[in-house]
């Protein structure tokens, strides 16, 4: 049941509707930008009753974009009842109809890389973004939206949208507040560095700026991630660890790297989990790290004082 605590203001309690009502909102040929990031912090409600809508016979086939990859609610539920026309910028193989109907040509899916989407967006190269669908763990008085575990493309989704459906997710723990910072680049020409120096420089908000006039609906959902299970370390990819952090002690003890370990960048799959869980084996301590995603070797790793880490 959604209270103070996630409604931060009395105002936003009149902007409840069922995730039926919401999906109303989205007609035939409109861009829907939705939050997340591979799949965590997906909207699933809204898609979920838009398919429903669609299966008993709405005419609404629309384009879908977002960070990165989504879960199903959104990625299967939607192709296999015909309502995916457009997909950008990525999507997970692992959604089989959509993966089909792209491969088939009758989803248009353009292939970009996740850091170009947004400016893209900023510049209106796609059109306009019609609807932002966000999953949120709260909403300020001030009408700013406090996240869940994923960003993704949700800042500059939510800048250029027309209208905004905030779902938000009471299974999402309120203790994730204050983890984010939101930045937002300025466009080229003026754009400069961004100014992060250090993995625990922070440079934006912890909120989506948004504004309380510009929340059109809100559905209250409780429904979880379907996030995928990456398979255990075999005995190769722990060798593959091993080696690297002998490489690592070998290059400390030659004088070729310092004592205090320099920056690392996490990658995603089963060997980049295993060298974390090599690392959090071995001697180093107080690491920083830069990371896309974070999978179990890194909070094991986090609970030997790898003290300071920042998502990319």
């Amino acid at each position: 049941m959604l209270d103070a605590t996630r409604l931060r203001t009395p105002c936003l309690f009149d902007k409840i509707v069922s995730a039926d009502e919401a999906a109303t909102l989205i007609t035939d040929g409109m861009n829907v930008g939705v939050s997340g990031f591979t799949p965590s912090g997906y909207p699933k409600k809204t898609t979920l009753a838009l398919a429903k809508a669609i299966k008993a016979g709405k005419k609404c086939r629309i384009n879908i974009w977002s960070g990165a990859s989504v879960g199903p609610e959104i990625g299967e539920t939607l192709a296999e009842v015909g309502g995916i026309s457009g997909r950008m910028p990525y999507y997970a193989a692992s959604n089989k109809t959509l993966s089909r109907q792209i491969n088939t040509g009758s989803v248009t899916y353009i292939d970009q890389h996740l850091s170009h989407f947004a400016q893209q967006i900023d510049y209106g190269f796609y059109g306009d973004v019609d609807v932002a669908i966000v999953e949120a763990s709260a909403i300020n008085a001030d009408g700013s939206i406090v996240l869940g575990s994923g960003i993704g493309n949700t800042p500059m989704l939510v800048k250029h949208a027309k209208k905004i459906i905030v779902e938000v997710n009471t299974s999402i723990p309120l203790t994730l507040e204050g983890m984010h910072d939101i930045y937002i680049c300025s466009k080229p020409p003026e754009r400069t560095e961004i100014p992060i120096y250090h993995v625990g420089d922070r440079i934006g908000s912890p909120y989506v700026s948004c504004g309380l006039d510009r929340i059109t609906c809100i559905v209250e959902s409780d429904i979880v991630d379907h996030v995928r299970n990456l398979s255990a370390p075999d005995d190769t990819s722990k060798k593959i660890a091993a080696n690297l952090v002998d490489f690592l002690e070998h290059e400390q003890r030659h004088g070729r790297l310092p004592q205090q370990m320099l920056p690392l960048q996490s990658g995603v799959g089963s060997i980049a989990n295993a060298v974390l869980m090599g690392l959090a084996e071995s001697k180093f301590e107080n690491l920083t790290m830069y990371s896309e995603i974070l999978q179990d070797s890194v909070f094991k790793r986090l609970s030997k004082q790898m003290t300071l880490l920042r998502q990319i």
